[in-house]
C-alpha cells in the first residue's frame, strides 16, 4: 500500500474538443504525480476509455480496472464508443491484461456499474443496471480468474450510479445512494 488515490483516462473536453486521455495519476493528498508503471518502458496499458470502475486489490497490492468505453487507438476496444470486455491491472512494474477463464461474464454493455474488493471472499464484487428493468450482481474471482453471476441483491427500483463500499469490520458489502434512470429523484439510501 503506498496510500496514494490512483485516477486512468477519461476525457478532456476543453475547448469543446474531447481529448481521450490514457495516462494514470498518483494523488497523495497534496500532490499529483505520474505513478512509476508510467514511465514509458513497463509495457502497453489499457489504452483510451472512460465509464470504467476500479478497485483496488490488498492483497495483491494492484488497482484493477473492469471493461469501460473505449477511445481511439484503445488496445482492446479500438473504436471509439465501442465496449471494452477486458481487465487490467497496475502495480510498481506496471500494467497487465488480467486474461479470464470461461465464456460465463458480464456482457459487454457496462454502463453506470460498481465494483468492489472483498478482502475476506477475495472476490470483486461488480454490480450492474443492464438496463432500466435488470439489475446484475456478478462475482469476479481472482485466483480461478472466473466470473459467476449471483441473485438475490435487490434494492426498492432500478437505480444506476450507486456507490459499492466493503466494510471490513462487519464483512458486508453496502450499496450507496445513485439516482434512477431518469436522473431523479437521487436516493442517499444505503442497502
Amino acid at each position: 500500500s503506498r496510500n496514494v488515490a490512483v485516477v486512468y483516462g477519461g476525457a478532456d473536453d476543453t475547448n469543446g474538443a474531447s481529448n481521450w486521455l490514457t495516462q494514470a495519476n498518483h494523488w497523495d493528498g497534496t500532490n499529483w504525480s505520474a505513478p512509476p508503471a508510467e514511465n514509458g518502458s513497463l509495457g502497453v496499458g489499457p489504452g483510451r476509455r472512460i465509464q470504467f470502475p476500479m478497485l483496488y486489490d490488498s492483497q495483491r497490492q494492484r488497482v484493477v480496472m473492469l471493461y469501460g468505453t473505449g477511445g481511439e487507438n484503445g488496445v482492446a476496444c479500438s473504436l471509439p464508443g465501442a465496449s471494452c470486455t477486458d481487465l487490467w491491472s497496475l502495480t510498481s512494474t506496471g500494467w497487465t491484461r488480467i486474461s479470464v477463464v470461461g465464456t460465463t461474464r458480464p456482457n459487454e454493455t457496462l454502463f453506470s456499474n460498481s465494483v468492489v474488493y472483498d478482502s475476506k471472499r477475495d472476490r470483486y464484487l461488480l454490480w450492474r443496471p443492464a438496463s432500466q428493468s435488470v439489475i446484475e450482481t456478478w462475482l469476479f474471482d481472482p485466483n480461478s480468474r472466473t466470473w459467476a453471476q449471483l441473485s438475490g441483491m435487490q434494492v426498492s427500483d432500478n437505480r444506476q450510479k450507486a456507490v459499492l463500499v466493503y466494510d471490513p469490520r462487519r464483512e458486508r458489502t453496502l450499496l450507496i445512494g445513485g439516482p434512477t434512470f431518469s436522473e431523479s429523484p437521487r436516493y442517499l439510501e444505503v442497502w
